[in-house]
């Protein structure tokens, strides 16, 4: 009668969830009014149904005379679990030295406990309360981790051991992810309802909850599941239905090495005795969470990494660093919806793009036309861009680094890439794409010869010869790929200059983006973006058979700035957008209960407080937790393995708003060396390099001892190891991190808050002098190793923030004469607004008595000749005019002044001002030689 009223509320509640799984017939007979007729179908399956019964199915028969005559009890294929754990036990004993098979035995008396809970919960949600919890009144149905070999096959390592283990226990689908927990492949029945009453008729207590001995009679056999035993009497087994609480003897003793998370939950079971004050788990469901939460990640959970050996290890003790905070490089936390809707619109938009081969086919011919408009004016709808938005520390750059790169790399053997636009480095042109297509390119080479082959022929079918150099003046690393190719002498200005660029870029991106290996771009911090990658990027996505993925700061984006104004444009036409708002209680929930590996019944309120403090902001909750460990409110319990916390300190500690404030906090407990060395990095930017560490690392040296160096001693004087000991001490700290690929060391602060920070400890007042020592150390290693083009962007981004404490001649023309460099290189690759920023910076190095002057003459020429240039293609036509009228007063030679000329005739163009403009071409010809008239009738003929 329990099983049928069971079953029957159980089938209830399959219909009120809508539920299309195949379940369990129950009829009512209406010729026997009071009883209930139970028909089983022997075709009952729970397969993709959630409410999967843990709880036997029962047959009844009626006779004519209307007597239940028979109980016929569905049949279970498996053993009890007493019998399981005798099993467990001797088969621990037998391979007590071998870690893969110590792993695998603890994760299946795991499982089988989750198992046991959920039994136990399913009566419970039933309305019935079992009363005849014991170990003989499971049955385990599944044996197929039992049969799993006992003994490690020979020539097989551990770890591949465990693998084929967890493997064969957790099923996955075509893509490779886990379909259920391995809790699901343990079927667990429970049986022997002889006992069982309705709950509604049960003893109550002060508080309204009824006296449930089903709860304290589950921790029993929990804890003798963890237990060592090899055998059970009857009196064991069936002890808990009279009261009598379990403990560990001579026979049964818990098991050594336990990982602290079981620890704990096998310390808050209830027991029997009446006066144990029940404040953990009031429920088989609780119990069974507990559990649940340990099998979403057992490898975190009950194997811990030890950071030493890069391996799993099943002994806790042996871990170093276990009283460390861990914070996972692959996990998300309350990320799900963000995750499905950024991967799924890849998904959807890799297979729409366009074939990589069509519009421009032929080399070296361009298709469409360029007109003098703003970037807001050419943005259309790009179906290949996907934009991710949220607040600064929100985690959008993790959130696509951990959901895309794998998925590009290893299930669509394609190239993940990304770049950085970086605030202190805004004029520099396409740093980014420099860094994406630079890596992009050291991928290939890592490929192997087949691959590197195919792709340098598909390049240099597209983009072979000159304008293979033209690619190279942002990706000098293609070089590697498709050989030297000739110089480019080409001369093109303005419009067809970028024309040209936008186009090569295009045909190099679609010559490596193929079905068989996409390319997806990650282009970080956009709101930093400089105008010429704005454009850039518009060309790519609209012409590509590439990917193009860009995060945002929300919070940090202008009204009037051109990259909201491409923004609007791009959604009024639809763009894929993704949001990433800062974490609710769950999801914060789950990041503290991974971090300290203890369970989220355990956490939940101090995880309460650190929403309170920082707002669900995902860098603010992390780097929150590390400061309250910093400052001892937090701390790891060695005795009992566990961490504990002070939560009334840690609810009224007075707490800033701003996360920099922490990451300062952490900076300054830095030993000067690693100190001085952070807050010098944060002056050049968020990536560095290794060698560009060594030399801040030696210009504080030399600032600390009042050493004069120059560019013969700048290498000697830095000691490698100090540098690398140093680097490492950052990278313990979390405060930097590496980056990229290749053969150079390259590193990048772990957010950009940590270089706000570090760069705040640098009083503003000193902040000139110190990238004018920085400028000058990167300049004097630049001319040591003749690479001075290379760096020139590195070099003037530090002395151009300085230029005001330059006063000796001999500097201001050598820097005028790096931003005229800087100013050329820019606009060879089509970035004219970086490139009008340089030039303005080498004119105002120059005192007016300077220009023309002498060895001047030839920069000043050059300053104001682009300078012309540029502001034509950046529409300040009106500007023109007054560059070409100091080129005109200053030049020597006519032919100086003819390319500024040809500037003021467009801009007159441009202007609609044709009288002006031909006017201007008969000034020039006339001092080239070149003689027209002023008028010509019908009988004048003109021969040239």
């Amino acid at each position: 009668d329990v099983l049928s009223k069971i079953q029957k509320r159980r089938e209830k509640c399959l219909c009120d969830a809508d539920s299309t799984a195949n379940t369990t017939s129950f009829t009512e007979d209406g010729s026997h009014k009071g009883s209930v007729g139970i028909e089983f179908d022997s075709t009952f399956t729970t397969e993709g149904s959630k409410m999967q019964s843990c709880i036997r199915s029962a047959l009844a028969r009626y006779p004519p005379t209307g007597r239940i005559e028979s109980i016929h009890l569905e049949y279970i294929e498996g053993i009890s679990l007493k019998e399981r754990i005798v099993r467990l036990n001797q088969k621990r004993i037998s391979t007590a030295n071998v870690d893969g098979n110590m792993k695998h035995n603890l994760l299946e008396r795991v499982i089988i406990a989750h198992a046991v809970a959920k039994s136990v919960a399913e009566v419970h949600e039933s309305g019935f309360v079992h009363n005849d919890v014991t170990l003989s009144n499971f049955i385990v149905t599944d044996e197929h981790i039992s049969a799993t070999k006992n003994e490690q096959p020979k020539g097989k390592a551990q770890d591949d051991l465990y693998e084929d283990i967890w493997n064969t226990m957790v099923e996955k689908d075509k893509d490779g992810e886990a379909t259920d927990t391995a809790s699901d492949d343990v079927k667990m029945k429970i049986i022997n309802f002889g006992y069982a009453v309705e709950q509604s008729s049960m003893e109550t207590v002060d508080t309204g909850g009824i006296v449930n001995d089903d709860i304290p009679a589950l921790a029993e056999v929990i804890r003798l599941l963890f237990s060592d035993g090899t055998s059970f009497d009857e009196e064991e087994d069936t002890g808990f239905v009279f009261g009598e609480s379990f403990a560990p003897d001579e026979q049964h003793t818990q098991l050594s090495n336990l990982p602290s998370p079981i620890l704990a939950i096998l310390q808050d079971l209830p027991k029997f005795d009446p006066s144990e004050n029940f404040k953990q788990f009031q429920s088989a469901r609780e119990i069974e969470l507990d559990f649940a939460e340990l099998l979403e990640d057992p490898d975190h959970f009950l194997f811990f990494f030890d950071t030493s050996t890069g391996k799993h290890s099943f002994r806790e003790e042996e871990v170093k660093d276990s009283d460390m905070l861990y914070f996972s490089s692959t996990k998300l936390c309350g990320r799900d919806a963000e995750s499905a809707a950024l991967l799924d619109t890849c998904k959807r938009l890799l297979n729409n793009l366009e074939s990589p081969f069509d519009d421009e086919t032929a080399s070296g011919q361009y298709s469409g036309s360029i007109s003098v408009q703003s970037l807001t004016e050419k943005v259309s709808g790009s179906g290949n861009v996907v934009l991710v938005s949220g607040k600064s520390g929100v985690g959008k750059s993790e959130l696509v680094r951990r959901v895309l790169r794998p998925w590009i790399v290893d299930n669509c053997n394609g190239y993940f890439v990304e770049g950085k636009f970086d605030q202190l480095q805004s004029t520099r042109p396409y740093s980014a794409f420099r860094r994406a297509f630079g890596d992009l390119c050291e991928m290939i080479l890592a490929r192997g010869d087949g691959s590197v082959s195919k792709i340098s022929n598909n390049i240099l079918g597209a983009i072979g010869g000159s304008l293979g150099t033209v690619a190279s003046e942002v990706v000098p690393n293609l070089m590697k790929i498709i050989g030297p190719q000739p110089a480019d002498s080409t001369e093109l200005t303005g419009y067809e200059r970028q024309k040209r660029f936008h186009y090569v870029m295009r045909k190099l991106l679609r010559s490596i983006s193929q079905p068989e290996h996409p390319v997806v771009i990650f282009l970080d911090d956009l709101q930093w973006a400089d105008e010429s990658s704005l454009h850039l990027m518009y060309s790519l996505v609209s012409k590509s058979s590439a990917l193009i993925i860009g995060t945002y700061r929300e919070d940090e984006v202008s009204p009037d700035s051109l990259f909201e104004k491409m923004l609007s444009k791009q959604e009024a036409r639809d763009a894929s957008q993704v949001h990433v708002p800062p974490l609710d209680i769950n999801a914060i929930e789950k990041l503290v209960s991974y971090t300290l590996r203890m369970s989220r019944r355990l956490i939940r309120p101090l995880a309460d407080a650190v929403l309170s403090k920082t707002d669900g902001n995902t860098s603010f909750v992390v780097q929150f937790l590390v400061s309250l460990c910093d400052e001892g409110l937090l701390l790891y319990d060695d005795k009992r393995q566990s961490w504990s916390w002070d939560l009334d300190h840690i609810r009224t500690r007075e707490i800033s708003d701003d996360i920099v404030d922490l990451f300062t906090a952490k900076i300054d407990r830095l030993d000067a060396d690693a100190r001085g060395l952070l807050t010098l990095a944060a002056g050049v930017g968020s990536t560095f390099r290794e060698s560009t560490l060594r030399i801040l690392y030696a210009t504080s040296q030399a600032d600390r001892e009042g050493i004069t160096v120059d560019k013969s001693t700048v290498r000697h004087m830095t000691p490698v190891t100090e540098v690398k000991n140093t680097i490492k001490e950052l990278e313990k700290e979390g405060l930097i991190m590496t980056t990229g690929l290749g053969s150079i060391s390259r590193y990048k602060f772990s957010h950009d808050q940590i270089r706000k920070a570090a760069y705040s400890l640098i009083p503003v007042a000193d902040r000139p002098l110190m990238h004018l020592r920085i400028g000058r150390m990167f300049l004097m290693d630049a001319e040591y190793d003749s690479r001075v083009d290379k760096d020139v962007f590195l070099i003037v981004h530090q002395l151009n923030r300085s230029k005001e404490l330059i006063r000796e001649a001999e500097e201001r023309i050598s820097l005028a004469e790096l931003n005229l460099m800087a100013g050329e290189r820019s606009i060879q690759t089509s970035a004219f607004g970086p490139a009008l920023t340089y030039l303005k910076a080498g004119l105002s190095m120059l005192k007016p008595n300077e220009l023309f002057a002498g060895e001047n003459y030839d920069i000043s020429l050059r300053l104001y000749s682009s300078m012309a240039e540029v502001e034509l293609v950046n529409g300040n036509v009106g500007n023109v005019e007054a560059s070409v009228a100091i080129i005109s007063k200053h030049a020597i030679q006519i032919l100086d002044k003819v390319p500024s000329y040809v500037c003021l005739i467009k801009s007159y163009i441009a202007r609609e001002k044709m009288k002006e403009a031909i006017s201007t071409c008969l000034y020039v010809l006339a001092k080239l030689g070149l003689q027209f008239p002023k008028s010509a009738g019908m009988p004048t003929t003109i021969r040239y």
